[in-house]
């Protein structure tokens, strides 16, 4: 997936206005991206010491981009 410099300041901005847990936040995130990206679908992973870490991370770390 590509991402343009508008579609990567809406995730940041996104991120930095929404709190709570890793599974509200990484919901809410993906609902406010998609909303500010015209409907274009992502997948949102957070990454912590305390979460379990699951095949999708690494594909992300490998082919996503971390913002």
């Amino acid at each position: 997936m590509r991402l343009n410099p508008e579609h990567i300041s809406a995730i940041r901005t996104s991120a930095a206005q929404l709190a709570g847990n890793a599974a509200q936040l990484s919901a809410r995130l993906a609902a406010q991206v998609s909303r500010a990206t015209y409907g274009r679908k992502v997948d949102v992973l957070i990454k912590a010491p305390n979460l379990m870490h699951l095949p999708i991370h690494s594909i992300a770390l490998a082919e996503g981009i971390r913002l």
